[in-house]
């Protein structure tokens, strides 16, 4: 039979938890409940080893805590010094510079690179229609025919993949002259005003409508005219190809293809009406605008 020393009171495999606030210790962990009695209570400094359950209690200024060891034993600093051992002193940042720091991370410099496009083309062939679409994302497909008068003008920006920029923020900024396509009161001679300085040219064209595509050489020989030591770059647009599936296609796409490689141009096909192919043409554009962009800055490098 067990027998109890009297004026001892043991707590046999109570387990507790030690308090967060005991001065001079960084972390608590279960340890066994210790009732002393009065006679232990007087020494403010004591360390009690439990070995059954390999925890080993401190007490400091009164307050219990305790911690667990496992297999091997852990060394526990009292000194609260030790949490900044190069007593660096911590530096306090005001609402400005903490809002300037976080702005280091999150802020990414773009290089912007703008381009003029002229739109040209025959009256009714879907310039517009094309360009609202495309500058629409869209959602705005202009149901009534609203003749041009003098000049359209749209901007958009065409954010580029950075597979191709190789990594570098680049945004074109595509800036659209949709110019009308009628004789009528001049305009098409009063459009070669808003020719100038254009970097790329989209010439569009009504797959249904065989003069309309007659009628492209006439309209870029007058755009080449406005700037004749600059080589045109651009695009050859065949429009409304939703007729095809009524029959009523008059240019072949062969025909088409054709006609653009014969002045240097790239051959797209779409359809304003229903949506289709209408991104290509215009990311395109902006592609090629990077590159030419890349191309120019080498070549002035070099000159260096």
């Amino acid at each position: 039979m067990l027998q109890v020393p009297t004026g001892y009171l043991y707590c046999i495999s109570i387990i507790g938890f030690a308090s967060l606030s005991t001065p001079g210790l960084r972390a608590t962990a279960p340890c066994p409940e210790i009732l002393t009695n009065s006679k232990a209570e007087k020494d403010n400094n004591y360390n009690c080893t439990n070995k059954n359950h390999n925890t080993t209690m401190y007490k400091n200024e009164g307050k219990s805590d305790s911690r667990s060891f496992g297999q091997a034993s852990s060394t526990i600093s009292s000194s609260s010094s030790n949490s900044n051992p190069t007593n660096v002193p911590e530096i306090k940042l005001n609402p400005a510079q903490r809002a300037l720091k976080s702005m280091e991370t999150s802020h990414r410099s773009q290089l912007v690179i703008r381009q003029k496009v002229a739109v040209i083309g025959d009256s009714a062939v879907g310039k517009t229609a094309l360009i609202e679409m495309f500058h629409s994302g869209g959602q705005s497909f202009p149901k009534n025919y609203v003749m041009t008068i003098g000049c359209d003008f749209k901007v958009k920006m065409i954010q580029l993949d950075d597979k191709i920029t190789n990594g570098l923020n680049v945004g074109v900024e595509l800036y659209f002259f949709d110019t009308a396509g009628q004789s009528v009161f001049n305009q098409r001679q009063l459009a070669q005003k808003y020719w100038e300085n254009v970097s790329t040219v989209i010439a569009v064209y009504d797959v249904g409508n065989r003069d309309s595509f007659v009628s492209l050489s006439k309209w870029l020989t007058e755009l080449q005219a406005v700037a004749p030591h600059r080589p045109l770059s651009g695009i050859v647009i065949a429009n409304k190809m939703d007729l095809r599936d009524v029959g009523r296609m008059a240019i072949g796409s062969d025909e088409g293809q054709q006609f653009a490689q014969q002045h240097g141009l790239t051959f797209f096909q779409t359809s304003a009406l229903d949506s289709k192919g209408v991104d290509a043409p215009f990311q395109h554009v902006a592609v090629k605008a990077y590159e030419k962009y890349t191309n120019n800055l080498e070549r002035v490098q070099k000159m260096l």
